[in-house]
Formats: C-alpha cells, structure tokens, sequence
C-alpha cells in the first residue's frame, strides 16, 4: 500500500444511507464505497478540479459497448474503503468471512446465534481474526458452579444489540454511550422519519417514511485512504470538506449527510504480512479477465446489486444501470483488484442521454489474511 490516511466524518445529524429494498424506508449504518467515491467526485468537479483527468488515472471497463479495457494497470490516485462506525478512539469493521478460530471447540447454540448477528468487530478483533488466531477468549468465558464449569457467551462485549463485538478492554471506552434506562450500548440509532408528497395538482398529501441513523454524540463514519502516486491528496481533501457540507446519502434537501472531516495517519496496519487470502474493505467488482483468473469457490462472498439514480446536474432522474459487487468482508484467496465501470444509462433518444460519463467505483480495497489457519473460508 502507498500512503494510509484515516478520515473521520463526525455526524453533525442524522444520515440516510438507502439500500435496495422497500422504498426510502431501507437504510444502511455504513456508507458504501461506491456511494462515497460518487459524491467525491460531485464535489471535486463543483469546486472546479480537473475530473476527467482525475477518472483518467484510473482502471476503467466499458461493458455496454464492446467490452474493452480503457486504461491498463491497477494505478489509482487513491483507493476507498467504504466508510464504518467509530465511536470515540473505537472503530469498528465489518466482521470478515472466516471461520472464527476456537469457536468450533466450544459448539455451544449460545455462541453461534450470538456470532451470526455480529455485523462489525472492532479493529483488534478483526486483527486476530484475519491473522487466524483464537478468539474463544474473547467471546466466551469459563463459569463455576457447584463444582462444575462451563463456557458462557460474553455478553457484555456484544453491544449495539449484538450487531457490535468489542475486546473486552474496549467494554469501559463505550461505557459514555450507555443508555440509562436500558443498560445497553447505543452507538447509533435507526429509524424512519415521516415525509409528506403533495400533488400539485389535485393538493393531496400522502404520508410515507424514510429511514435514517442518528450517530451518538462523539460517533460518525471513517474511511481509509491509501494514496497512489501524483498530488491529489490535497485536492481530494479539498472535495471532502466540501462534502461535509453539501452533505453524502439521500435526504440532503433536510439537512441530512453532513459531517465535520477529520483527518489522521495514526491508524494501525491491518493484514499480515504472509497471507494466502484477503479480505476486501470496499465493494469489489472485478471485471472479465481478472474474474476469469480467480477461484471464487474457495472463498466466502456476499453479492450486493448496486443500482440508482444518477447525481450529476446534467443527467438526474435518469436510472443507472445495475453492477452486482461482492460485500464488505468478502474472503478472496486472489489478491482483487478492481475497476471503474461504465454505468452510463443508454437511451435511443439522443436528448435525455448524459453529456459524460457516468462510472461506477469497483476497486477493491483488501488486506491479507490467513485462511489455513483458520481452517478455511467461510463462517
């Protein structure tokens, strides 16, 4: 990896981050890649930076021409990860595909209900995860009564209803967002907010909701950076404290999105070093030649079908074409790599067709992992 930067975005309100499902009820806790990589680029052409020659640098694929590779090579002027929760000095990631170390041995249905509800693990859990190292210390713990032991889940390191796995050090730095009435760990909170449609016309309102997360006091979203060669960070910098302020997901009309930017470089590395696999951080979408090359059965992926409406001031209400991507999280035994693909909407009128290009964000952020160790893909 080149350059690392860690950019936190603290929630100065609440967020909709919409995915695919039932109308604008659906909402995400995490900003996707792709999402992000979008609204950069928004911004970078609003405060006049040189887009076309930005998007140039990158790997792209056209696949509703003739399918042909613009640009050769894996250069890019920075690569994404997708952006998760932090709250505090804790930041959380999504729990990787692997198979748990240490777990197996214990088999209690406890355990593995618990375990299928975790949606992010805290950097050093992940850490010992993707290093196929034992976590059964982590999650569970040894009871006596009577005489008699036996393994109990841990349940005061599963917080955020279950949907958060902490070490336990990391249990006391959480203890500020506590609810005091239930007990419980809130870090965020989701909910649908009531909107009103009114016809022009004949003047009738129709209630629907929309979804949203409410970040706690001292929480918001963080996203890893890793800088290629050229002088963009600055530049790109530049676009993210505008978007802070233009804001990022749907809702932005109320106020919806924004954030105050933080930057930092002290953020552990994560990966080791002798890896046979890798976990991505991002959405990946891999195109044909490089599809063709790796062995997707031997991994562990979730699919995620990325579609939308484009942003851009010269083509909105127009309908993007959908990309199927593998998740965050996903165990890849191939070292992934990525591309921007061609997402541009294809209309036999010549009027209602985009005056640009529109491409999506593929690239693959991925660290490594040991997969033998830990007995092999999959949970």
């Amino acid at each position: 990896m080149g350059e690392q930067v860690v950019y936190r975005l603290l929630a100065r309100g609440p967020f909709h981050l919409g995915e695919r499902g039932n109308g604008l009820e659906e909402n995400s806790v995490l900003l996707h890649s792709d999402t992000l990589f979008s609204a950069l680029c928004l911004q970078l052409r609003e405060v006049g930076e040189d887009l076309d020659g930005f998007l140039a640098v990158y790997p792209r694929v056209r696949v509703q021409q003739p399918y042909r590779v613009e640009t050769g090579g894996v250069d890019a002027p920075v690569r994404l990860s997708s952006a998760f929760p932090f709250a505090g000095d804790v930041y959380l990631l999504p729990r990787p595909l692997l198979r748990p170390v240490g777990l197996d041995e214990v088999g209690t249905p406890e355990i593995g209900k618990a375990l299928k509800k975790v949606r992010f693990v805290s950097v050093a859990i992940f850490q010992r995860l993707v290093a196929g190292q034992s976590v059964a210390a982590l999650l569970t713990k040894i009871e006596r009564s009577g005489g008699a032991e036996k393994t109990v889940l841990r349940k005061e390191v599963l917080v955020q209803n279950g949907q958060v796995w902490v070490m336990p050090e990391e249990v006391p730095q959480l203890a500020a967002y506590r609810d005091p009435a239930s007990g419980q760990v809130r870090l965020w909170a989701e909910g649908i907010a009531p909107r009103v449609a009114v016809d022009r016309q004949a003047s009738r309102s129709q209630v629907y909701g929309a979804g949203r997360v409410q970040f706690a006091p001292g929480c918001g979203l963080f996203v890893l950076a890793d800088y290629g060669g050229g002088d963009w960070r600055p530049r790109i910098e530049r676009g993210l404290y505008a978007l802070g302020d233009s804001g990022v997901g749907g809702e932005r009309s109320v106020g919806h999105g924004q954030f105050a930017l933080e930057i930092s470089a002290n953020f552990p590395a994560l990966g080791v070093a002798k890896a046979d696999g890798f976990v991505t951080l991002s959405l990946f979408w891999p195109p044909a030649d490089e599809a063709a090359g790796m062995a997707f059965d031997q991994g562990s992926y979730k699919l995620l079908n990325r579609r939308g409406w484009i942003g851009s001031p010269d083509g909105m209400n127009l309908r993007r074409p959908g990309v199927r991507m593998l998740t965050e999280g996903s165990l890849l035994t191939t070292q992934p790599h990525g591309a921007l693909v061609d997402v541009k909407p294809i209309d036999p009128f010549p009027d209602p067709n985009v005056p640009h290009d529109v491409w999506r964000y593929g690239l693959a952020y991925a660290v490594g992992c040991r997969t033998i160790a830990a007995g092999g893909g999959g949970v």
